[in-house]
C-alpha cells in the first residue's frame, strides 16, 4: 500500500481494490459479457478517488466512463488512461471544445451544444444523447428525442455512437416510476430504429436496477453505486450482498490524551467535559474541515479504540474529541477507527453515517478529496 505522511496529519482513508474488482465482476455476471459496462466516476470516482479507479477499472476492462466532472476527466486523462470517458453535461456549448480536445464524448441535451461541435470539428465525431424521462434535470424530453436526434445526425460531422437515459430508483415509490416510465424509453428507441435511426450504445438500467436484477435488451448499463459497495436506496430496501464495500476504513491517530480530574463528567465546565464518563479524553485530527459533522443533538456518535466502542464527545473545525474514560493508560499515536475493522468490532459506513443522519454517499461526498487515500502500490498510475 502507498503510504501516507501520517507524522504531519494521522487521518487517512483505506481502499479494498479487491472489492471494486470483485464489484465490477459481479456487475458482468448479472448482466452479461456482452453489455457494456459504461461505469460511473461521478465526483472523484464516488470519493474514493477517480484517477486511482479509473485505473484499476481500465485494467479490469470498462468499456466507456462517465462522469459530469471535466477537472475529473482531465486527471484521468493526464493520467495515461485511454478508456473513453463520456462526459455526462455541466458546460456552456462554448465549453464544448475543450472537450474535444481532450478525446471526450460530449452528451447532447439541447440543439446549441450539438451545433457548437459540428461547427467545431471538422471529422466525424462521436457523441452520447441525453433522453429525460421524467427525473426533470438534464435530455431531451423522451417524447421529443426521435425529432431531437432526427435533426442532430443531420449536422456535420455529428455521429450519434450513444443515447441514455436516467431514473431516480431508491424506494417502492421510485420503483413504481420506473416501471412506469423506462418503457416509454423502449418505445422511442423502436420508433428512432423504424425511423432509421440505429444508435449502437444504449443504456437504462444502473446500479438500483442491477440490485434487482433487473434485464433489458439495450446494450449498455451505467452502474455507479454498487461498484464502491454502497447502496443507492434508503437502508435496508435492497439487499446489497455480494456487493462489498470499496472504502475498507477512516482511521485516524490521537494526537493528545488529556486527564481532568478535577473537572467532574456533570460539571459543564466546556462541551466536552459535558458527557464524559471519566478524566481521560483523547484528540484526534478530524473536523468539519476533513469534513466529519457535530452529532445531532441526542444522538451518540461511537468510534472503535483497542476494539471497543467509544462515544465522540465533540466535534470542532479540526478536531474530534474521544471519550477515554476506560483506557487511562491511552497514548498519543495510538489509533482510532472511525469507519472499519478494530479488534472484533466494526462499524460500517451505513452505521457511521446513520448517527449524522446523512446517507452513505452524503457520508462520502462530505469526506471527498479531504483525506488521504491507502491504495494499491502496485497500480500503475500517477496517483492523484
Amino acid at each position: 500500500m502507498n503510504q501516507v505522511n501520517l507524522a504531519t496529519h494521522p487521518l487517512w482513508m483505506e481502499l479494498d481494490f479487491e472489492a471494486l474488482h470483485s464489484n465490477f465482476q459481479e456487475v458482468k455476471k448479472r448482466v452479461g459479457e456482452e453489455v457494456k459496462l459504461m461505469a460511473s466516476i461521478k465526483a472523484n470516482a464516488y470519493g474514493h478517488g477517480v484517477v486511482e479507479v479509473a485505473a484499476a477499472l481500465a485494467e479490469y476492462g470498462v468499456d466507456y466512463f462517465a462522469t459530469a466532472s471535466y477537472s475529473d476527466a482531465m486527471r484521468v486523462r493526464e493520467s495515461g488512461n485511454t478508456t473513453p470517458i463520456v462526459m455526462f453535461g455541466g458546460n456552456l456549448p462554448e465549453g464544448i471544445t475543450d472537450h474535444l480536445r481532450h478525446d471526450l464524448i460530449p452528451s447532447i441535451y439541447n440543439m446549441e451544444t450539438a451545433q457548437r461541435i459540428s461547427a467545431a470539428v471538422d471529422r466525424p465525431t462521436r457523441v452520447f444523447l441525453k433522453v429525460d424521462i421524467g427525473l426533470g434535470r438534464l435530455g431531451v424530453p423522451v417524447n421529443q428525442a426521435v425529432a431531437f436526434a432526427s435533426q442532430a445526425r443531420e449536422l456535420p460531422n455529428i455521429v450519434l455512437e450513444g443515447i441514455y437515459t436516467h431514473i431516480s430508483f431508491h424506494n417502492d415509490e421510485t420503483r413504481a416510476y420506473a416501471q412506469e416510465r423506462l418503457p416509454t424509453f423502449y418505445r422511442m428507441l423502436e420508433q428512432m430504429s423504424a425511423a432509421g435511426i440505429d444508435i449502437p450504445v444504449a443504456q437504462a438500467l444502473d446500479s438500483g436496477f442491477i440490485l434487482q436484477n433487473w434485464h433489458d435488451d439495450l446494450s449498455a448499463v451505467c452502474p455507479g453505486h454498487v461498484l464502491y459497495g454502497i447502496s443507492p436506496c434508503i437502508p435496508d430496501y435492497l439487499e446489497m450482498a455480494p456487493f462489498k464495500p470499496v472504502l475498507k476504513a477512516i482511521k485516524a491517530q490521537l494526537i493528545h490524551v488529556a486527564h481532568h480530574p478535577e473537572e467532574g463528567p456533570a460539571s459543564g465546565a466546556c462541551w466536552y467535559h459535558r458527557n464524559r464518563r471519566g478524566d481521560t479524553t483523547g484528540v484526534i485530527p478530524f473536523g468539519m474541515y476533513d469534513g466529519y459533522r457535530k452529532p445531532p443533538v441526542g444522538e451518540t456518535v461511537e468510534v472503535l479504540f483497542r476494539g471497543r466502542r467509544i462515544p465522540v464527545l465533540g466535534v470542532s473545525l479540526e478536531y474530534t474529541v474521544v471519550d477515554l474514560a476506560d483506557f487511562d493508560d491511552a497514548e498519543v499515536g495510538e489509533e482510532i477507527t472511525i469507519v472499519g475493522s478494530n479488534g472484533n468490532d466494526h462499524i460500517a459506513i451505513e452505521e457511521a453515517a446513520a448517527w449524522l443522519k446523512i446517507s452513505p454517499l452524503e457520508f462520502l461526498m462530505s469526506l471527498n478529496g479531504r483525506l488521504p487515500r491507502q491504495i494499491p502500490a502496485d497500480l500503475k498510475v500517477k496517483a492523484a
